[in-house]
């Protein structure tokens, strides 16, 4: 969704000068974001009769053009009161717009500062399901039980705007057993679901073999990359993407011949 940013009142009095209105502006947006940005000009200050771009123009620059898509060809290509942006890049940021009134009297620079917050990713543990497990049973892996065993984990993208879908690759390991999944058109706080029951992979993950230890085997469950659809963004990850499955081993019993 687009936002006009700023506003601006253009001053002339022979060399033009710019005051700015911030009361209801916003200066910080998330990565990803599409923004418009516009400005407007004094009825009665300064002659902006005509057609902008042939009569009065607007210069736009950015002190970055990396942060934007297109760089600075994008905002060259704006000579009117806003210009539409892209933000692939985070940190802070200063666009800079020059005007030239129908007198060819030319404004003051205006700074606009901007913030483009970082996005990152990580796998919310304490609303993952099925954290601790039984190990499968026979009956389990070869399809002759009645349901499937389902894990789930959602993901958090920090500043994400509304309305972002993602692509969410992830793995599950053990070590020496390891099944890569991707979830597309992801939502964030929503659960990735997973049938252990659906690959090989993942019923020999969680077919836990008995080595008389007692303790549980474990399988970790890691995102190893967010994009962010529609812009290709990647998405840095949080400093543990990851938590652990504990699948219990199978318990024994047998009959006592005599």
């Amino acid at each position: 969704m687009k936002t006009k940013i700023f506003t601006f009142l253009m001053v002339a009095m022979g060399l033009l000068a710019s005051t700015s209105v911030f009361a209801q502006n916003k200066t910080t947006v998330n990565l990803g974001d599409s923004e418009e940005y516009t400005i407007t000009v004094s009825a009665t200050l300064g002659n902006w009769t005509g057609t902008a771009g042939t009569d009065y123009s607007f210069d736009w620059t950015i002190d970055d053009a990396t942060a934007i898509v297109g760089g600075q060809a994008t905002l060259d290509a704006f000579n009117g009161i806003s210009a539409d942006v892209t933000w692939i890049k985070s940190g802070f940021f200063n666009f800079t717009v020059v005007g030239t009134d129908a007198n060819g009297c030319l404004t003051e620079p205006l700074v606009i500062p901007v913030t483009v917050s970082a996005m990152e990713a990580c796998v919310d543990a304490d609303n993952a399901v099925n954290k601790q497990m039984c190990s499968l049973l026979e009956l389990e892996t070869t399809g002759e039980a009645d349901g499937d065993e389902i894990i789930s984990f959602p993901v958090s993208v920090s500043n994400s705007s509304t309305g972002k879908l993602y692509t969410i690759d992830y793995t599950l390991s053990n070590g020496a057993t390891t099944y890569t999944g991707r979830e597309t058109g992801y939502t964030p706080g929503d659960q990735i679901e997973v049938d252990i029951n659906s690959t090989q992979e993942l019923i020999t993950l969680f077919t836990a073999t008995s080595d008389d230890s007692g303790s549980p085997k474990e399988v970790t469950v890691a995102i190893k990359a967010v994009t962010q659809e529609g812009t290709s963004l990647n998405v840095s990850m949080c400093a543990t993407p990851s938590y652990t499955i504990e699948v219990f081993e199978k318990p024994s019993v047998s009959f006592i011949v005599g």
